[in-house]
């Protein structure tokens, strides 16, 4: 039985192993992590694996290396649920802990709409971005479902990828349920700064207002009537948690799991990242990097606290809410939507050097050329 157990393998993952390691608690009490696979992916630039300004290789790596030179153990697998200081992993398999940091994830949420999963394509893992790159190279029209963060930036890589012949595409369509691009964002400034770089430099169609009630193959149908045609088809509407059962705990109605004020779900059990709903004065920590990562270090502190024989002591207040977006919205290689607050907006290109700066800074973290 490993004294602390890190159950998943992306920002939140490896920001509490790197917790951990620089408190001595691997060293002194055995950690151990359980993810299907040793596999980092850097979420954030899946858009421009699709548009080719990537690679799938710039963007998913091997920290396996990584984890053998903190040495942290690793087990391949996926939580089913948690009970009584054990995960029960899918498949079959238990693992035991003093300490979980849940880091799982979430996964792409459909809301029940009949053929969505069949016939569009998520984009949550480096798979789902080679697939929409390699289909939309014999695609006339792309359909985004989903102007959020990822829709917009997906919708605005691919008109970029049109424009400099790497796609043919004669139509790009976003439609969503809220009636402007980043509504969920809560800012009208990045709403409409959005809305201006989509239509009038990308000449992307946007269907505002209007949800999707059923995919079809080949074509999408819209509240009221209204079907729209395509070759490829994107689900960016949104994700929900996993469905991993943590006994004793309880999950909001998109199954994200309830934290406390020091990020524990549960005796014992902490949850960070897109798989934890953090609230704070009627706010709610919005899903991004720097929440995981910041999430996990409050976890890992308040783990060593209890470790060396106190309570948890540190409280969690979130930087990124609903209250108080905080965030750049890549679209293309030359516009960033950079969001502070809801009142504050400005669009600039300089925020993709700081995504970049990210991705090679973890690269060399974990080993990678």
């Amino acid at each position: 039985m490993a004294g602390v157990v890190v159950a998943g393998l992306g920002f939140g993952g490896v920001e509490a192993l790197k917790r951990l390691v620089d408190a001595g608690v691997c060293r002194e009490r055995g950690c151990l992590v359980v993810a299907p696979s040793t596999m980092f992916t850097f979420l954030p630039a899946l858009p421009e694996v699709v548009s080719g300004r990537m690679s799938v290789s710039d963007v998913c790596w091997d920290a396996g290396g990584w984890l053998r030179r903190l040495g942290v153990e690793y087990r391949r697998g996926s939580v089913e649920r948690v009970s009584d200081g054990l995960l029960y992993l899918s498949g079959g398999g238990e693992v035991g802990f003093d300490y979980l940091v849940a880091a799982w994830g979430a996964e792409p949420a459909y809301y029940g709409v009949p053929g969505a999963r069949e016939y569009t394509v998520p984009l949550y893992s480096a798979g789902d971005a080679e697939r929409l790159s390699r289909e939309l190279r014999s695609a006339d029209t792309f359909l985004v479902v989903g102007a959020g963060l990822v829709g917009v930036e997906l919708a605005a890589e691919a008109a970029w990828a049109t424009m400099t012949g790497r796609f043919s595409l004669k139509r790009i369509v976003v439609v969503d349920l809220l009636d402007k691009p980043l509504a969920v964002v809560g800012s009208r400034c990045a709403s409409e700064r959005a809305e201006r770089i989509l239509r009038d430099e990308f000449r992307v169609e946007l269907v505002m207002g209007r949800r999707v009630v059923e995919v079809r193959e080949g074509s999408v149908v819209l509240e009221g009537g209204l079907e729209i045609g395509f070759d490829v088809a994107a689900w960016c509407a949104g994700v929900k948690g996993r469905g991993v059962v943590v006994e004793g705990a309880e999950a909001d109605r998109r199954g994200f799991i309830r934290v406390d004020r020091y990020m524990r779900a549960t005796k014992g059990v902490y949850v960070v990242g897109d798989a934890a709903r953090v609230e704070h004065g009627g706010c709610v920590a919005l899903k991004m990097v720097r929440e995981a990562m910041r999430q996990a270090r409050t976890a890992v502190d308040n783990i060593v606290s209890e470790l060396r024989g106190g309570a948890p002591r540190k409280a969690y207040k979130p930087l990124i809410t609903s209250c108080r977006p905080l965030m750049a919205v890549g679209m293309g290689p030359r516009h960033a939507v950079v969001v502070i607050g809801k009142r504050f907006c400005i669009d600039t290109g300089l925020a993709y050097r700081y995504k970049e700066w990210w991705r090679r800074r973890l690269r060399r973290m974990h080993g990678v050329s």
